[in-house]
């Protein structure tokens, strides 16, 4: 093998104008064209032993030393279980030589990596690498880089059982790892803490264009670990921590990113944010589209257009602080935490009554009241840089402020859909626990309040693919607002968090159909096998036969999943009761699948009012069960789950039919005379995320 001392590395260099630009000695301002920036990765670790990859400018090149366990790594991008790694064996830097320990045993176009051996082990935690967390500190402005460095190319290799040429892999024009580096004056920074960048449209921030992980080819499998190829969730804002720093009038800051290009749409805004004991902002529009180029190092340079936060916001010594309302120490998890609510807001107590009143009303519909005691409820101070401040608000949602807020809570004008940082919320979610915090945010239920009254909700769950468990294991987040009267708060809650979040129940209330896919069907039954969205099921009548032509293999309603609760002891089809039946239009679709109650205020699902019907109540239970411990394998549907349901319900809940502390005792959703006459939309859909779980951070699926 060839001795390898260095190679060089053409990084192009784009310096973004934002509001205005300052030319750089090191980087030129050419009207945002991509400027030659060359850096040279040194292979010699002999000379600088202890010094890791470490970054610094000179003479318009930036450096990098390697150090023992580095590696260049080399796999197929088509093929499984084939690859070649070169590294810097441990005990042997100062020979600046690399070794192989796999090997390509066939022609195909490959991927190679550079990696810190610290953080990522492999192509896959490659792919899954992370930059969020970076903290940049005054004393040392450059060391962070050297954590959240890796580069990618893609190359072509030949030839069969024979070893990579290293001395021809340059990484010339490939995929590098990404950074952008900050040049902002024109305000006098405070104690500066953090600085956020974000992609606005009109003052709504884009959840679908920044991400912090690096991706690969969709084709990409990686046969170490087993799994196929996952993508990152997108973030509302890539942020840089900020450590030591006093009164400053500028700013130089480094911020690492992913390796693939971060597309810019035309006619949006992009927003640097600071925030420290006063917060600024500014924004410039973005002309035409461009991307943030993955593996380039684009510059950004702000010297006037500040706008200053309002409020007195600071990331505070108690953000992130955990409230414990109840901890009987069980799997059962619930987390709440607020979105756009500011320091004056925990001051003077509003945050912890809201807390505390999410906390009493998810308790205040069976069977979750029986079931209460068995929880963990906490609730997490996190306070935001400003209050939500949305207009338009009403019974279909708000318009977005532009605001900036602690997850970036976004509404829909005209609806009732809600969106925001789900990483963000999973990780202070995180901090409730104590023990075995990667595992339980699995099946946690987290609740986050946006700061606005008017009606709008929606729950995100997320779950591993291949989990193999038949109760729902789901990490729910669910959005809310505050609802414009305590009843609209009760019917979000009920809906969202104890329907959709805890009990992975599917909405029943339907709309016309124009179309319909057989795979609909297939999604829905591999969903009831890991335990989600039982109170629904696929259905068919001749209208619907009619329709679409299609011809429907389900012959009866006895392969309806809650057949088998018909002609119970409990009688739950009599009217007297909650005729339970096969009901058509459910899962947002007025035909192909069914409900189980007609009547809307017999299900909490369909109308947001009356009870949890038959089937989601026997969901809720069992689910509760396997959580708690008392059943450790897969027996929903079988005799001994269902006659444990139907002695429950029959003792603890038909007693108490006709008692209001059964049920959700709001008005109902649609055409309820205590609302103005304006058209009330259901709630929007769940979000639904398949994906997997590595170390307690989920990465969907393409």
């Amino acid at each position: 093998m060839k001795r390898l001392y260095s190679f060089a590395i053409a990084v192009p260099c784009a310096l973004l104008a934002l509001v205005s630009c300052s030319v750089k000695e090191d980087v030129a301002d050419v009207d945002n064209t991509l400027v030659q920036l060359p850096m040279v990765i040194t292979i010699d670790p002999g000379n600088d032993p202890d010094t890791k990859h470490t970054y610094d400018f000179a003479g318009g090149r930036m450096r990098m030393h390697w150090e023992d366990g580095d590696a260049v790594y080399c796999s197929p991008a088509y093929r499984s279980g084939l690859g070649c790694a070169y590294r810097v064996p441990t005990g042997g830097a100062a020979t600046n030589t690399f070794v192989a320990d796999r090997q390509i045993t066939s022609a195909t176009t490959d991927h190679a990596y550079y990696y810190p051996a610290s953080k990522v082990y492999n192509d896959a935690s490659f792919m899954r690498f992370s930059y969020a967390g970076q903290v940049q500190r005054k004393s040392a402005p450059m060391a962070h880089m050297s954590e959240y460095h890796s580069m990618r190319q893609v190359l072509k290799y030949s030839g069969y059982n024979s070893n990579y040429d290293m001395a021809n892999v340059s990484f010339a024009g490939s995929l590098k790892s990404g950074c952008m580096i900050f040049y902002l004056s024109g305000v006098t920074f405070v104690n500066p803490r953090k600085i956020m960048l974000q992609v606005l449209n009109g003052s709504t921030v884009l959840t679908n264009v920044l991400y912090e992980q690096n991706r690969l080819s969709s084709a990409y499998n990686d046969s170490d670990s087993g799994e196929t190829v996952v993508w990152p969730s997108n973030v509302a804002s890539l942020s840089l921590g900020l450590e030591g720093y006093g009164t400053e009038t500028s700013l130089t800051a480094y911020m690492m990113h992913t390796c693939t290009d971060m597309a810019l749409p035309a006619g949006c805004k992009l927003r640097v944010t600071v925030i420290g004991d006063k917060s600024y902002y500014a924004d410039t529009v973005i002309p035409a589209a461009t991307a943030i180029k993955g593996g380039y190092c684009s510059g950004l340079s702000v010297d006037s257009g500040w706008h200053e936060l309002a409020g007195d916001y600071t990331e505070y010594s108690w953000d992130g602080d955990v409230v414990t309302l109840q901890n009987p120490g069980t799997n059962l998890d619930l987390v709440i935490m607020g979105d756009g609510f500011i320091k004056e807001d925990f001051d003077n107590g509003t945050y912890d009554q809201i807390m505390r009143q999410v906390y009493s009303e998810f308790f205040s519909v069976e069977p979750y009241a029986t079931l209460k005691n068995d929880f963990n409820v906490f609730y997490v101070k996190t306070p935001s840089p400003q209050r939500t401040g949305a207009t338009n608000t009403g019974a279909n949602g708000a318009t977005n402020s532009g605001n900036v807020t602690k997850f970036s809570v976004q509404f829909t004008a005209n609806s009732t859909s809600l969106s925001g940082d789900n990483a963000l919320a999973r990780e202070y979610a995180k901090r409730a626990f104590s023990t075995n915090a990667n595992e339980r945010i699995k099946d946690a239920t987290i609740v986050v309040v946006a700061n606005q009254a008017c009606r709008a909700g929606t729950c995100h769950n997320s779950w591993g693919s291949a989990n193999g468990r038949d109760y729902g294991q789901a990490s729910a987040v669910a959005y809310m607002a505050l609802g414009r009267t305590q009843a609209e708060r009760v019917q979000l809650i009920h809906h969202e968090v104890n329907g959709h979040g805890f009990g992975k129940l599917a909405d029943e209330y339907s709309h016309s159909m124009t179309s319909f896919n057989y795979s609909w069907w297939t999604d829905l039954q591999n969903q009831h096998a890991l335990g989600l969205f039982r109170n629904v099921d696929k259905y068919v009548t001749s209208r619907f036969n009619s329709s679409f032509g299609v011809s429907e293999p389900l012959t009866s309603n006895s392969e309806v999943l809650w057949y088998d609760m018909i002609g119970s002891v409990n009688h739950y089809e009599s009217s007297s009761v909650e005729s339970l039946g096969f009901y058509e239009g459910a899962k947002t679709y007025s035909m192909a699948f069914c409900r189980p109650t007609e009547t809307a205020s017999k299900s909490i699902m369909n109308a947001n009012t009356g009870i949890f019907n038959a089937i989601s109540r026997r969901q809720i239970l069992y689910r509760y069960r396997r959580l708690k411990g008392e059943v450790t394998s897969n027996i929903f549907g079988t005799s001994q789950e269902l006659n444990y349901f139907l002695q429950w319900d029959a003792a603890n809940f038909l007693p108490k039919m006709s008692s209001m502390s059964t049920m959700s005792t709001v008005p109902p959703m649609l055409n309820a005379d205590n609302y103005e006459p304006e058209a009330l939309l259901p709630f929007a859909e769940p979000v639904n995320e398949e994906g997997v779980w590595v170390d307690g951070v989920f990465y969907k699926n393409q």
